[in-house]
């Protein structure tokens, strides 16, 4: 029940964020998703590689549950990179921002 809590708060997020800056709203919404799971994959690779350099039995002995919570987080902090770059990018770009007509007539008075 999580998880799909997760996959919607994920893609609804930059669903809103591609109709404010007029965009395709879905493929960002997927966008979302995939980066979320990417997010907790690369946790998981790094998890792996940490328990087998460390040769430690706590992480051996982890629950699947426990290390599925732990990558939470990681999904959701490069859900939100992606979303504060994006965010960024497009608030800069000369069409929302309105120099989109100064542009043009600039280039008229040449």
């Amino acid at each position: 029940m999580i998880g799909l809590l997760i996959i919607f708060y994920a893609g609804n997020l930059l669903y809103k964020l591609a109709d404010k800056f007029d965009k395709n709203k879905w493929a960002y919404a997927i966008l979302g998703v995939i980066t979320y799971y990417a997010g907790t994959f690369i946790f998981g690779v790094v998890f792996v590689l940490l328990s087998t350099l460390s040769n430690e039995e706590v992480f051996f002995g982890m629950p699947e549950l426990v290390v599925n919570l732990l990558s939470i987080p990681f999904g959701a902090l490069l859900l939100w990179l992606l979303h504060r770059y994006l965010e960024k990018k497009w608030s800069n770009s000369p069409i929302q921002s309105g120099e989109i007509s100064e542009l043009l007539d600039e280039n008229l008075e040449l």
